[in-house]
């Protein structure tokens, strides 16, 4: 399917297309013709890329949602699950936060991931990690987990989307610039990593000398400081945590007194499936540890360890903590 219509301008027109968006997305039948039609459709302004940036991140959340309807409305919600209609999104949602005969009608969890892949340059699926030698040579990028990047319009420029990545430039080489958000990030014989998610962007650098430019400021890092920025603020300089910021690249996940929410959704970028916590006391909870990505299931261990939480499995990787 291709949205050939003319684009309407009006917000609640586009919230309906975003939503259309989403529920072909989450039918299982997009094409990459779709992706690559959904790419222009956010392309066309400012206003269409956030209509759709808010159905999708509706439906990444939709367990939580689901879960708080569910427990107001227990009665509401199990004749929202039995009744056709138009509210999919709704309805899968409570699905993914109810039972297991229910969790088997969610669409693919992974999906996501996959169909934005379809319209980006590189990316990556969940779990998975690749390196790209990039402009002859003259520059190597390492995707992480869940990661999406553009080759940007103009000379030597790349795009960070989503996800995180580390960038060397060679010794001899002319250097780039990476957009990432508000802000861009300029390397010349460098290596920096980049996290962003959403607005929200991490720039360390690990080798040399990188620059931010951003609406609000422009500073520099050298190897072993780290900033972050949103739209609006770059925080100042400070020394990184280079284990945690970068520990993706030996195979290995570092938390320091994170909510366990926060920790959870990590988890969620390399393991199978998706784990959900269901209790909000419990998502407040604040976790330390390492773990080795090859074998996240014993981070679900040390969870029901260490906070005594209940666990139940469920098909496709589905894991419910309470």
């Amino acid at each position: 399917m291709i949205f050939s219509r003319y684009f309407k301008s009006g917000a609640k027109a586009l919230d309906s297309e975003a939503e259309a968006w989403v529920r072909r997305i989450q039918s299982g039948q997009a094409t990459r013709r779709d992706a690559l039609a959904l790419r222009e459709w956010c392309a066309h302004s400012d206003a269409h890329a956030a209509a759709f940036e808010r159905a999708r991140r509706a439906w990444v959340d939709i367990g939580q949602a689901g879960r708080a309807f569910r427990a107001a409305h227990p009665r509401a919600a199990a004749a929202a699950l039995a009744r056709p209609g138009r509210r999919v999104m709704l309805r899968a949602g409570l699905a993914g936060a109810g039972a297991a005969a229910a969790a088997a009608a969610l669409p693919p969890l992974g999906w996501w991931a996959s169909l934005e892949g379809l319209g980006a340059d590189y990316s990556t699926a969940v779990g998975e990690q690749r390196t790209v030698d990039w402009d002859g040579g003259q520059a190597v990028v390492e995707l992480d987990a869940r990661t999406r990047m553009n080759v940007a319009d103009g000379p030597r420029r790349l795009e960070l989307l989503e996800g995180q990545a580390a960038i060397t430039c060679a010794e001899q080489g002319q250097g780039l610039t990476v957009a990432a958000g508000a802000g861009e990030i300029l390397l010349g014989a460098a290596s920096v990593g980049l996290r962003r998610s959403g607005d929200e962007v991490t720039v360390t650098c690990l080798r040399g000398r990188v620059d931010i430019r951003h609406p609000s400021r422009e500073l520099a890092l050298e190897a072993g400081q780290q900033a972050r920025y949103g739209a609006v603020a770059v925080t100042a300089p400070a020394r990184a945590d280079m284990e945690q910021a970068m520990g993706w690249r030996e195979g290995v996940l570092v938390f320091r007194d994170m909510p366990l929410s926060e920790a959870v959704a990590e988890i969620n970028r390399y393991r199978p499936g998706r784990i959900m916590v269901l209790d909000d006391a419990l998502a407040a909870r604040r976790v330390s540890g390492r773990f080795q990505i090859a074998r996240l299931d014993l981070a679900i261990d040390r969870i029901r360890e260490a906070f005594g939480a209940h666990v139940r499995q469920l098909p496709k990787g589905i894991v419910l903590l309470s």
